[in-house]
């Protein structure tokens, strides 16, 4: 599975500036651990050292996101103006537990390409969500 990441910038003046502070967030290092991913704009806050009781911070939350320079399954659902966040999450969920299901084709079945043999893909793909369904 190719590797999900987002270039996250906020356009903001301050004292007479324009600012663009971002962040490249990496979205694997979060949700590989099941993790929740950070709210965005605390991300480009502390990797821009801006305080959060600081001026800066306040004007920065009224600025103008923008989204660029997706890798990875984040690059179905970035546009300029808008990241679609819950929608990347659930598609990189479902491709991530495929690639898991087919490095076991691989390692199991001799199975090289998991979509040529779509019956073994369903049967490992119940047999998962059966075992993710009785767990909780």
């Amino acid at each position: 599975m190719q590797k999900s990441s987002l270039k996250v910038e906020i356009l903001f003046s301050f004292k007479g500036e324009t600012h663009t502070p971002s962040v490249i967030i990496d979205f694997d290092k979060y949700l590989k651990k099941n993790q929740p991913v950070p709210e965005f704009f605390h991300l480009v806050a502390r990797e821009n050292n801006i305080g959060e009781y600081s001026y800066e911070y306040e004007v920065m939350e009224m600025g103008h996101f923008r989204y660029s320079d997706a890798q990875g399954v984040a690059s179905e659902f970035c546009q300029p103006d808008n990241f679609d966040l819950d929608g990347f999450i659930d598609k990189w969920k479902e491709e991530y537990v495929l690639s898991l299901l087919s490095d076991i084709a691989k390692k199991y079945l001799d199975i090289d390409d998991l979509d040529e043999n779509e019956e073994i893909k369903n049967a490992l793909h119940q047999a998962h969500q059966l075992g993710y369904h009785s767990t909780k």
